[in-house]
């Protein structure tokens, strides 16, 4: 199977690394404004399932799917330092 039906309709992966112990999530989305609640859902989830290791920071690139005035809001209330990753030059490399 390809395509959309393959992934159960899901179109995009928001994909998920832990700087500390590289450890990688993929969570499937079917639509990019899903991501903030799929976000927010999992800092809730690895919070309350680890809670002596709180998330104290995220790094995003700038979509605007994770600049919405609402998961900013949200990341205040939970102490998360909240960074947007540069733009990626042509003179990068790996871009």
């Amino acid at each position: 199977m390809k395509g959309p039906a393959a992934l159960d309709g899901s179109k995009y992966g928001l994909v998920l690394v832990d700087d500390v112990t590289k450890h990688i999530w993929i969570k499937m989305l079917r639509f990019k404004s899903e991501a903030a609640e799929v976000l927010k859902t999992f800092h809730l989830s690895a919070s309350t399932r680890f809670p002596s290791l709180p998330i104290s920071r995220v790094r995003t690139d700038g979509a605007l799917e994770f600049q919405t005035a609402h998961l900013h809001d949200f990341w205040l209330s939970k102490g998360v330092h909240h960074e947007v990753s540069p733009v990626c030059t042509s003179e990068q490399r790996d871009c």
